[in-house]
């Protein structure tokens, strides 16, 4: 199957997906990421670096997890949820199904495509 674009229409600041669940007065939320960073061994004298690794007594690689939390505040006079907001490119997409080189069938949808560094999270209200 080959996709071809037809058309794309940017899409800013659109509603994703809800984080929390259930729809609940609330005076702030919580929110926390972790991010892992890690090192890895790598060698460049023709040996593999987990092979250098072992023979060196060193560690191949290593992680570690750091955690930021944060407080957004709500207004808890109505029901809200913690949500997901996000500009993303809304292709619209031609398929075409092949068989031996020759097109078969042909059928149009929407292919959708975040823009890296955009997600937002914010208070949706009821």
């Amino acid at each position: 199957m080959t996709a071809t674009e037809v058309s794309r229409t940017r899409v800013n600041g659109e509603h994703v997906r809800d984080l929390s669940t259930n729809w609940a007065p609330a005076s702030n939320y919580t929110w926390g990421e972790t991010e892992t960073v890690s090192a890895t061994i790598s060698a460049d004298v023709g040996v593999t670096a987990s092979g250098a690794a072992g023979q060196l007594g060193v560690t191949g690689s290593t992680s570690r997890a750091f955690s930021v939390q944060t407080e957004i505040p709500a207004n808890s006079d109505t029901s809200s949820k913690l949500a997901l907001k996000a500009d993303y490119h809304k292709i619209y997409t031609r398929f075409d199904r092949k068989a031996q080189g020759i097109t078969v069938s042909t059928e149009y949808g929407y292919v959708y495509a975040p823009i890296e560094g955009t997600p937002e999270i914010y208070v949706r209200y009821k």
